[in-house]
């Protein structure tokens, strides 16, 4: 309940949560028995017979806040337990957010924060509702007339919030985001580099170092035993990053690759480097060779490899 208080969005001044926080520390009110009853009457002082000043004060501002959060949360409990399926209590949990005025709050939240030079913080607050209900609609979509219990239909919400990203908006027109091609989410770029398009790199070689081989898990899969990830699951997501990445942009691409590592070791360029060149046999490439040989050396091996490149001495 502290937690739910603390959020802001309740319409419960911060004052009014510190002194609800006193009483719950107190006496740990619990349930909808203790909330939906009488006025919050116990002692905030503990266990004496006299109520001082600021027990009075704490109970007070106490019992504001139950009077505030209850009705609205009774109306959220009484229509989740009346849903008959996901949709259903989708629109509960929409109905309980326009309630509270959600929207209009993390608006007010958004614009405090652009004064303040906190454009990023801004920017989330304003992004925000529009991604709870995305997951909101993401749920009533795939689940639709399934009737859930409402323990199922948290776990289906937390589910689909982890996969979301609230990200950012762009700071101005023109604006470079680096990422990871398996985390980044762009919103159809103009350009998109890719770099370390190399064998075992991008996409990256998917290894088990379990103790079961993808045999094993073949026939344990056969008996009903399943595992969460496996090696072709894993080697499709790094296509499907790929396929992403490249796709992305509207007006160029990039692609990048090296031809050896640090270490001066060769390296070799990755399948899709190689499929885009079937693909497109015309495209132009450009070869970025270091002139100075001191842009090789990495490392101590580097090092001794450019030492060994280096001519002989006149002899004299």
């Amino acid at each position: 309940m502290i937690g739910y208080l603390k959020t802001g969005l309740v319409g419960v001044s911060p004052e009014d949560v510190n002194l609800f926080e006193e009483y719950a520390a107190v006496w740990h009110p619990k349930g909808e028995k203790a909330y939906n009853g009488a006025s919050f009457n116990k002692n905030p002082d503990g266990f004496t017979t006299t109520v001082s000043k600021r027990g009075a004060h704490i109970s007070e501002g106490a019992n504001r806040v139950r009077e505030q959060i209850v009705p609205p949360l009774l109306s959220l409990f009484s229509q989740l337990e009346e849903a008959a399926d996901a949709t259903a209590l989708c629109g509960a949990v929409y109905h309980f957010l326009e309630t509270l005025g959600v929207r209009e709050q993390l608006k007010k939240e958004a614009e405090k924060c652009l004064p303040l030079g906190e454009r990023r913080e801004a920017e989330e607050l304003s992004r925000l509702y529009g991604v709870t209900l995305d997951a909101l609609e993401a749920v009533a979509l795939a689940l639709g007339e399934e009737r859930l219990t409402v323990s199922e239909f948290a776990d289906a919400l937390k589910l689909v919030f982890a996969r979301t990203d609230i990200g950012s908006i762009p700071t101005s027109a023109d604006e470079v985001v680096v990422g990871s091609a398996s985390m980044l989410r762009t919103d159809h770029p103009k350009y998109v580099i890719v770099l370390g398009l190399n064998e075992g790199r991008f996409p990256r070689t998917v290894s088990d170092d379990g103790l079961l081989l993808d045999a094993d898990k073949q026939r344990l899969a056969a008996l009903g035993v399943e595992f969460p990830t496996d090696n072709a699951r894993l080697s499709s997501d790094e296509l499907f990053f790929i396929h992403r990445a490249i796709s992305a942009p509207t007006e160029g691409l990039y692609l990048s690759y090296a031809k050896s590592g640090t270490d001066g070791r060769a390296l070799t360029t990755s399948i899709a480097v190689d499929r885009v060149k079937r693909l497109f046999p015309t495209l132009p490439e450009t070869l970025f060779a270091a002139e100075d040989p001191m842009e090789h050396i990495y490392t101590p091996a580097a090092a001794m490899e450019a030492l060994g490149d280096l001519p002989l001495p006149a002899a004299q």
